[in-house]
């Protein structure tokens, strides 16, 4: 990943991001917290970013600092399912902070803070079930995806499709069940 440039490391953060996002919202539903809403606007606006459509990063710096309270605090919930819900929440923080800060390439990092999520799961389950292929060929297409000689218009596009498209996270969370 140390070869994508920092568009790309964030394109790829994000479309992690939004793989993940059905474990915050089952979190947030599950424990009467209200803060889906915002995590879902803070992760538009990555979106709308990488598109070229963002007018001002002042919401950026503002989002980022609401989005220190609300970031879920495992010691404050009973469950599994904060866990998922605050590896969504580390993974839109850093694309927030990689709009703000371009040394900021967490690609590699984000990536290996979900296999780690997805290995846990696993574990606790007993079984794969799949989702190790599933999760390994969903970041090999983010790679053909960022590779390929098309507009950031189009990549994005590409990408927010691909990790919505199964409707499942890569833990195999799924608010359609």
């Amino acid at each position: 990943m140390e070869n994508l440039n920092h568009w790309q490391q964030l394109a790829y953060c994000a479309t992690l991001a939004e793989r993940s996002f059905p474990n915050y919202a089952l979190f947030a539903s599950l424990s009467k917290n209200s803060d889906a809403p915002f995590m879902r606007r803070a992760l538009n606006k990555v979106w709308e970013y990488l598109r070229g459509q963002l007018k001002s990063l002042k919401n950026i710096e503002n989002q980022l600092l609401e989005m220190e309270l609300k970031i879920p605090d495992p010691e404050q919930f009973e469950g599994f399912g904060v866990y998922p819900a605050l590896d969504t929440s580390l993974a839109i923080q850093s694309c927030l902070m990689a709009i703000i800060d371009h040394s900021i390439t967490d690609a590699e990092d984000i990536s290996a803070l979900m296999w780690a999520r997805l290995n846990e799961v696993i574990e606790l389950q007993g079984e794969d079930g799949g989702l190790t292929d599933r999760h390994s060929n969903f970041e090999e297409e983010i790679k053909q995806i960022l590779a390929e000689q098309i507009s950031h218009a189009d990549a994005v596009k590409k990408l927010q499709q691909l990790a919505k498209e199964d409707g499942y996270s890569h833990i195999g969370v799924s608010l359609d069940d």
